[in-house]
């Protein structure tokens, strides 16, 4: 009875070492640069399966809704490779940015994989300041805000949210222009936005904000 049990918990231990998945990944962490005023970023993990057993993908997730996933495939056969396509839409964020991703397998075990996605956004138009205030009782003076391009972008045009202030522009340049930002009054506490456009050749517009306020 001992023998027998020895040799079926060897048979089991035997068929676990010839049943089994292994999945090793190309990188787990990777990091993109788009071009100035780029929309989105996009970008593949790569993955092979060095087991002996296929690999069912069951699930991927996103830590934000800015990075869609995809599967081109959800089994993964011994020896196959996977990929697991990802596109970051780039939106109003600013900066560097980084998104935490979970992939979900059965091997047939399940097991949770983290990547990670670090994109850094590179500013195509630098305001300054990024806010323009006066206080309540002050002389409506206009103030100036200093927009700077990257290479390549252009300005197309400026306008104010509210018509408690107006903006016009004052000195354009290569590479830049300065804008003329005037409240009506500051007779009371009133907020807007100065929504500039600019452009790359022939891309669509698009809009940076800046903040006016009378506090």
């Amino acid at each position: 009875m001992t023998s027998i049990r020895l040799g079926v918990a060897l048979a089991c231990l035997g068929f676990g070492g010839v049943l089994r998945a292994e999945l090793q990944w190309q990188e787990r962490h990777i990091a993109l640069e788009p071009p100035a005023g780029a929309a989105q970023a996009s970008g593949e993990f790569v993955f092979v399966n060095r087991g002996t057993q296929a690999v069912r993908v069951t699930e991927v997730r996103s830590s934000c809704d800015c990075t869609v996933m995809a599967m081109e495939t959800s089994v993964v056969l011994p020896g196959e490779k996977g990929k697991i396509p990802f596109v970051f839409h780039v939106g109003a964020r600013r900066g560097r940015q980084s998104v935490g991703l979970a992939v979900t397998t059965h091997e047939p075990e399940v097991r949770n994989y983290e990547l990670t996605v670090a994109v850094e956004i590179k500013d195509f138009a630098l305001i300054t300041p990024r806010l323009v205030s006066w206080s309540v009782g002050d002389e409506p003076k206009a103030k100036i805000l200093q927009i700077s391009l990257a290479p390549g972008f252009r300005f197309l045009s400026a306008e104010s949210s509210s018509h408690d202030f107006s903006v016009e522009v004052a000195r354009q340049v290569v590479g830049g222009v300065q804008l003329r930002v005037t409240p009506r009054d500051a007779w009371a506490r009133r907020s807007g936005f100065i929504k500039i456009k600019v452009a790359e050749d022939s891309q669509p517009p698009i809009e940076v904000l800046a903040q006016v306020r009378v506090t």
